[in-house]
């Protein structure tokens, strides 16, 4: 333990004063830029003492410019599968489960005091670590991932020097200097505690300071060679776990129905923390979830340059200029103060007795001034005026120019507000490019935000497949913000095959981590809504009611849940859209279900009414059939009357012919 104790020590003053300059210069950019009189601190405090020191922070306005941008375009990450163990419905739970614990950690005040010392001073960092899920319930061993932001992290954390990368992705240790006061530090830590580091003179962290202790948290990396095991579950689910860590696993592998399978020689990567105060060890090493080095660091501008790292935020190229427009100012409130008009000089003789009335002329009160008559050795009054004039402080007008100057520098280097750069009278095309402009002066600090996060989310990965081994509930956040639960290794049948299988499996596979940067979930959303609208009144008529369901589903509001709700369903009866987990599946099942047994009844009826209408159609063709047949009948009827009529007729004719003859 001693010598343990004393190697890390030996690690914090070797890597600590590697840099020791740069973080002397970044602390000096944040006080620049936030601390009421620093920008006069240094060579310039001689100077000016006894004197105005008037403050014009531009070089705060760039900054916080710059915040502001981030605090609208924040970078979110997001994980793609990387092999074929990973599915897209993996990757999606593992961006889920980021954004949950980002949130319920407040991880987005860690990022944003990060990058707010990044702009400043160029250096910052924060940290990852776990908890329990309920800390009070000994038989719950369920965990989370947690943010935790590290304030002036250019005095607080310290890489192992032979890191170059940004990342720190190669750095194999590294050092959180954690203050505390002295009662905090005691009530964890016990009485005998006492501050890491006394380095000479004891000036750097104020370690002697009687009402602060520092302690060292000290995260190493550490690669074994070990055996790692991997195990088979009987619904084909696969486990791995490492020969030094087998027991602990266990009765958890018995009890699930696991048998082993393979055996294999690996590299095992792990991180170990140590935690120890000036004279001891407080806690040995203990090995953490993960395998990546749980503090994120971010710079700003940063470059090696004979083999030393440097780095600096908006502020430090900038200071020189701004101090040279305080000082310009300030000379030139000077002399604003004092008199601003030339002064007659008199003799005591002339202005004896007036004195008063003369220092009032200057309140218009007297439309002219006397002053006492000259006379020579003879006695004759000699005409005589003011002896000379004491000239007033004049602008020197290289101050003017100086002024310009420096302020003409600043907004070149730093882009400016953008009212400063914009035409009003410009086209919206020509805006569009000036913005463009001005935000190219910061896009390296933003990539550089990027390229933290992406860093972030590795470790996280590392982190959340180590501690979300087991099945159990979890909630996730979706990337428009709407909550849900979830089941870690649940299993469902197979559609294709007819197989059980399991799912929402984090710990297999490998994953990409991507960082997508831009505008705000819903400002994204506001422009969908405008787009559509535009492209509405263009479309075609086929097109108008899938546009106009997009709309109902990106427009935000009070109160407008149910009709988004209804309007999810009306999407997924009509096919404008696919289901998106399970419930909607089974949803749209029973819709096509009922859809199908609809159709079912239709055929059903349309087949009886034609049946009823073949029948009707015969009962008339049998009605028409019988219509003609009486037709028929009367007329054979009728012919048969008319026929009798004629016989009878014609014997009557007959009859009379013959009466005729016998007479």
């Amino acid at each position: 333990m001693d010598d343990l104790h004393s190697d890390i020590k030996k690690r914090i003053d070797h890597d600590y004063f590697a840099t020791d300059q740069q973080r002397d210069w970044t602390n000096e950019d944040m006080r620049f830029c936030d601390v009421d009189g620093a920008m006069y601190e240094g060579w310039l405090e001689e100077q000016f003492a006894d004197r105005p020191k008037f403050e014009f922070n531009k070089v705060a306005q760039a900054v916080y410019r710059f915040i502001g941008e981030w605090a609208t375009n924040r970078a979110e990450v997001k994980y793609l599968p990387d092999d074929d163990a990973a599915s897209e419905d993996d990757a999606k739970l593992l961006a889920g489960l980021y954004r949950k614990d980002f949130r319920r950690s407040n991880g987005m005040d860690s990022v944003d005091n990060a990058v707010m010392e990044m702009a400043k001073g160029g250096c910052s960092a924060f940290r990852l670590s776990t908890q329990f899920i309920d800390p009070e319930d000994p038989e719950n061993d369920n965990q989370r991932v947690t943010w935790e932001p590290i304030f002036n992290a250019h005095t607080s954390v310290v890489w192992d020097a032979n890191a170059k990368q940004y990342d720190k992705n190669d750095a194999k240790y590294v050092i959180y200097l954690e203050e505390l006061t002295r009662e905090a530090a005691e009530e964890e830590w016990g009485d005998k505690v006492s501050s890491a580091f006394d380095p000479p003179n004891g000036y750097r962290f104020n370690w002697s300071n009687p009402t602060h202790v520092w302690i060292a948290h000290y995260y190493e990396i550490r690669k074994d060679k070990v055996e790692a095991i991997t195990f088979q579950g009987p619904l084909g689910r696969k486990r791995t776990v490492y020969a030094d860590d087998f027991k602990q696993h266990m009765d958890e592998l018995v009890d699930g129905g696991f048998e082993e399978i393979k055996r294999r020689k690996i590299i095992r990567q792990t991180v170990w923390k140590t935690i120890i105060d000036g004279t001891s060890v407080l806690e040995e090493a203990v090995r953490i979830p993960g395998k990546f080095l749980p503090i994120i660091p971010m710079y700003g501008y940063r470059s090696y340059v004979d083999g030393q790292e440097f780095w600096y935020g908006i502020v430090r190229k900038q200071k020189d200029a701004n101090r040279l427009f305080n000082m310009s100012a300030s000379s030139v409130a000077e002399s604003a103060a004092t008199s601003s008009k030339d002064m007659p000089i008199f003799t005591d003789e002339q202005v004896d007795g007036r004195e008063n009335k003369l220092a009032q002329i200057h309140l218009g009160k007297f439309n002219y001034a006397v002053i006492n008559d000259v006379q020579d050795e003879n006695g004759n009054s000699v005409p005589a005026g003011p002896v000379g004039t004491w000239a007033a402080p004049r602008v020197d007008p290289n101050n003017a120019a100086v002024m310009q100057m420096s302020a003409d520098f600043i907004r070149e280097e730093t882009g400016g507000n953008p009212q400063d750069v914009m035409d009003p009278q410009a086209s919206g095309k020509a805006i569009g490019a000036v913005q463009q402009r001005v935000d190219m002066q910061t896009h390296i600090l933003m990539d550089n935000a990027s390229k933290s996060l992406k860093r972030c989310g590795d470790v996280y990965r590392a982190i959340a497949g180590e501690i979300n081994d087991s099945e159990r509930m979890v909630r996730t956040i979706d990337e428009d913000g709407t909550e849900s639960s979830t089941i870690l290794f649940d299993f469902v049948i197979d559609r294709d095959t007819g197989e059980p299988k399991f799912i929402n499996d984090i710990t297999r596979g490998s994953f990409e981590t991507i960082v997508d940067t831009g505008p705000a979930y819903a400002s994204r959303k506001r422009e969908t809504v405008d787009r559509l609208e535009k492209i509405s009144a263009i479309a075609p008529p086929d097109y108008q009611p899938f546009i106009f369901a997009s709309i109902i589903e990106n427009i935000d509001g009070v109160g407008l849940d149910p009709l988004k709700e209804f309007n999810k369903k009306q999407m997924l009866i009509q096919g404008l859209r696919e289901p998106e987990n399970e419930e909607e599946i089974a949803q749209v099942q029973e819709m096509s279900q009922q859809t199908n047994a609809q159709d079912e009844l239709m055929q059903s009826m349309a087949k009886k009414e034609e049946a009823e209408a073949q029948e009707n159609l015969s009962n008339v063709q049998k009605n028409q059939s019988q219509s003609q047949l009486n037709v028929a009948k009367a007329a054979e009827i009728a012919h048969g009357i008319n026929l009798d009529r004629f016989k009878a007729a014609n014997d009557i004719v007959e009859k009379r012919a013959e009466r005729a003859r016998t007479i």
